[in-house]
């Protein structure tokens, strides 16, 4: 009985024609003697397997009979489950399974992205501002992604060395147009006074 439940198989031993045992997972229709039963029973074979169909529930068997030593005869039968059906559940779980990878994958490929170019933008409107000559950036490295916390770095470090070749720059011009106003002051006073020796 627990080897019938455990694998949902109907198992019958004959005593000649009439049933000595059936299983529990034997439904009433099925202990009864079919044709395919009494023909195996008559015939002077030790073993043999068949399928038929039950009209009544509309579902493909499959048979094994064994005559044992005894003199009695033991059929084991499942029930074929049509596999049709099983093909469109599979088809219809299958397909439910795409959409709901499909939709998963986009909503993490627009994470995933949204995570990455935000703070690239950030770098390119920063870049911007560089090219405009605003050096004193405010720039973000707390980003979880190596990559752009280290772009970030570099950023930060060109416009701080480009601010301050800028205030060189700026240092230069001021120091070297002050020292191109003394001689040209001196000489613009020396052609008001004519012919004196500067």
């Amino acid at each position: 009985n627990r080897l019938s439940f455990r694998n949902n198989m109907c198992i019958e031993i004959y005593d000649s024609v009439t049933v000595s045992y059936s299983s529990i997972s034997c439904y009433k229709e099925s202990v009864k003697l079919t044709k395919e039963k009494r023909d195996f029973i008559y015939s002077n074979g030790s073993e043999k397997g068949f399928e038929f169909v039950d009209s009544k529930v509309n579902s493909k068997y499959l048979m094994y009979g064994v005559k044992l030593e005894n003199g009695k005869f033991a059929f084991v039968q499942v029930r074929l489950e049509p596999v049709d059906s099983t093909v469109s559940i599979l088809k219809s779980q299958l397909l439910l399974i795409s959409v709901l990878l499909l939709l998963l994958s986009i909503f993490v490929a627009f994470i995933v992205s949204r995570r990455i170019s935000k703070p690239i933008e950030k770098i390119n409107d920063n870049a911007k501002k560089i090219v405009n000559g605003e050096y004193d950036l405010v720039l973000d490295n707390n980003n979880a992604i190596d990559e752009i916390r280290e772009l970030n770095e570099t950023l930060k470090y060109t416009s701080e060395e480009l601010g301050k070749t800028e205030s060189l720059r700026r240092e230069f011009m001021s120091n070297v147009s002050h020292d191109l106003k003394t001689p040209l002051t001196m000489t613009k006073n020396c052609l008001r006074i004519r012919w004196k020796v500067c």
